[in-house]
């Protein structure tokens, strides 16, 4: 059955069909020889003089229009006249003979071509009202273009890339190129993005208004309806339509959007020691420490001083011209100590107050002691250091985290060695390995007991038990790498950020996908959660940093002051400022929320020597540190 398009493909053909005719008889000095088609009639004169490469470029555009009743008559009366090697050429040109059959299976392609192009326009043209359907233009682009590959039309799915791959989003442009180049049918099996396109659907959610004329458009373009119904997941959201600036700041996900099922999962976002309806129950995850003993560590939240009126201090340290490259840091929970990764597979441990480290005696000397209060009767003072180095593994370290009394230290590294460090001993207590893990971030439980483990090989994450050798939960689903790892602060979630450029946040209950954040526009490097559980921090590779409300699964802000990667970022204390730094070797503040009441500017900039800034930490009383590498030339 003839698709039912709308009336301007109709007028479309109709002007190209009169421009060709005069071109024929401009170009070809048309006038004896009477061709009659359906499309028209065409006078040729002295078409023995004319060259076949003019009529092979005819016959080429008579194809690419559509015009097929045109085609199929100048080739029967270019024979007729004897000019068939023209025609030979033009066939084998394009690997075809010319009979209906085929002429039809070549008009319903150009005519998914044409069912794209109007449908590009059409959301070009409802940008300001409809600004939704824009989201589609991605989607039905790979589609379309897969299907060309796949039925081994190569030279239609070149003329449609090459047409409308640069008008895609520009958060999309990455996965475009990509696209391009898959240049046949036997590279579809093998591409990772192709494999991911196949195998999950494009999420989108519309407004009412724009679910309407989705479906209207749906009608009248076949092709696109099929699509839409086997590769794209619609839903509906009941509001008014979004803008083109909040459309903008939900794209960048190569699948779209997160179902509006999947973020509508109750999140207990709450700590223990803060009351409230979404505070989860202690025995909902087994901790090996009493509720208790949480609430008088937390008593600390008293010496919090809040930010909003005051510039907050910073202090930058920095790792004065290391052996290699740091590959990671962490600071205590007390800020007395610094640990640092590094890619000489060495982990090192730094004293940040005036107080040396000091070992534990050995075992046969603590037999002797007397008094177990006295420190001097159990630390060995020959010993004290204000820096040592542990060394264990066999390839870079790229994790590093301390316990919540400082005590231990786990170390991850790209060979799936995990190594738990005694500090009063300095020495590796326990060994976890997973074959084929690969470890890029590594966090302790906010209460002990539990750990996370980035993998890059799997695109997910591992918790282990501190009792068990192997993993007690599995967190998968992302599309690529995760980078980074962060426990919630009641330690039933997990969250994680990826190379798909999502964050994930994960029930440690049953391992489940709670909430999916898009909205970055590149690769994920660094998570932090707020103190109280409600805000989670996020910074991106391209120098985005989005804040999310985890029990409303909304985003509350995003922000982006520089173009490179944000790899040091945390949150005040009192949860009123964000800092975050990087590459281009800044600290920026800003704070969160109405600034309205504030004495401090939207955002404060401070400019290290020439260290990047790879770690930043809030302690306490609400001071900021920073760290970073810095090598003298």
């Amino acid at each position: 059955m003839a698709a039912n398009y709308p009336d301007t493909f109709q007028e479309k053909r109709i002007f190209r069909c009169s421009y060709f005719a005069v071109l024929l008889r401009n170009a070809l000095f048309v006038a004896h020889v009477t061709v009659r088609t359906a499309n028209g009639t065409i006078d040729l004169q002295n078409i023995a003089d004319v060259d076949d490469q003019m009529i092979v470029k005819c016959l080429n555009f008579f194809r690419v229009e559509g015009f097929f009743d045109a085609e199929r008559t100048f080739v029967r009366e270019l024979r007729n006249i004897g000019r068939s090697a023209a025609v030979d050429a033009y066939l084998q040109r394009v690997g075809c003979t010319v009979n209906d059959n085929q002429l039809a299976t070549v008009k319903s392609w150009n005519h998914w071509i044409e069912e794209y192009d109007y449908f590009f326009q059409y959301t070009k043209s409802k940008v300001d009202a409809l600004c939704e359907l824009s989201l589609l233009n991605f989607p039905l682009f790979t589609q379309l273009y897969i299907q060309l590959l796949k039925a081994g039309k190569m030279k239609l799915a070149s003329r449609f890339y090459d047409e409308f791959h640069s008008v895609q989003k520009e958060s999309m442009q990455e996965y475009t190129k990509q696209l391009g180049w898959i240049h046949s049918s036997e590279q579809l099996a093998d591409d990772w993005l192709i494999q991911i396109l196949e195998e999950h659907n494009f999420v989108l959610c519309l407004c009412l208004a724009c679910k309407s004329a989705l479906n209207e458009l749906m009608e009248k373009l076949p092709t696109i309806k099929d699509i839409i119904e086997s590769k794209i997941q619609i839903e509906c959201h009941g509001e008014v339509c979004r803008s083109e600036e909040q459309v903008e700041q939900i794209s960048g996900y190569l699948l779209g959007e997160a179902p509006r099922q999947l973020n509508q999962i109750p999140v207990l976002a709450s700590c223990f020691d803060h009351g409230g309806n979404d505070v989860p129950s202690w025995d909902r995850i087994p901790f090996p420490i009493s509720r208790d003993e949480v609430i008088l560590t937390n008593s600390d939240e008293i010496k919090k001083i809040c930010l909003n009126d005051a510039r907050p201090s910073v202090c930058f340290y920095t790792v004065l011209n290391p052996r290699v490259a740091v590959s990671s840091m962490v600071v205590s929970s007390d800020s007395t100590l610094l640990c640092v990764g590094n890619l000489d597979c060495s982990v090192e441990v730094f004293s940040l107050s005036k107080d040396l480290m000091e070992m534990l005696k050995p075992a046969s000397q603590l037999l002797h002691t007397e008094d177990d209060l006295d420190p001097s009767s159990i630390f060995d003072s020959s010993s004290a250091q204000s820096k040592f180095s542990l060394f264990g593994h066999s390839s870079p370290v790229y994790g590093v985290s301390f316990n919540r009394s400082g005590e231990f230290v786990l170390s991850c590294c790209l060979n799936g060695e995990i190594i738990l460090w005694n500090l009063l001993t300095r020495t590796r207590i326990a060994d976890y390995r997973m074959q084929m893990l690969k470890g890029l971030d590594v966090k302790f439980g906010p209460y002990d007991g539990y750990f996370v483990v980035s993998d890059y090989h799997s695109g997910g994450a591992l918790m282990w038990s501190m009792e068990c050798e192997t993993p007690v939960r599995a967190f998968i689903g992302h599309l690529s790498t995760v980078n980074c790892v962060a426990f919630h602060p009641n330690s039933n979630y997990v969250a994680t950020g990826s190379n798909d450029r999502t964050v994930r946040l994960w029930d440690l209950l049953d391992g489940k996908c709670v909430r999916l954040f898009t909205g970055h526009q590149d690769a994920i490097q660094s998570l932090y959660f707020s103190d109280d559980g409600h805000i989670l921090a996020s910074g991106g590779l391209s120098g985005q940093v989005m804040l999310w409300d985890v029990a409303m699964a909304a985003r509350l802000e995003g922000f982006k002051h520089s173009d490179r990667g944000v790899s040091g970022l945390a949150i005040s204390r009192d949860g009123s400022t964000v800092a975050w730094g990087g590459a281009d070797q800044k600290v920026m503040l800003r704070s969160i929320g109405d600034n309205s009441k504030s004495e401090m500017p939207c955002v404060l900039t401070y400019r290290t020597k020439s260290a990047p800034v790879q770690h930043l930490h809030f302690t306490q009383e609400n001071e900021l540190i920073g760290f970073g590498g810095f090598c003298r030339d």
